[in-house]
């Protein structure tokens, strides 16, 4: 994961590997992000 440092606004890469159907994948993704978000508040 690499922080893009010095921008505005704040931009995150991420790339990772994984195996499985592309949605699989994706719903995976959001639902670390959601799990994420959820932390936050």
């Amino acid at each position: 994961m690499l922080l893009m440092t010095q921008e505005q606004p704040h931009y995150l890469f991420l790339h990772y590997w994984g195996k499985g159907r592309a949605v699989d994948l994706a719903e995976a993704v959001k639902r670390a992000l959601n799990a994420q978000s959820s932390l936050r508040k």
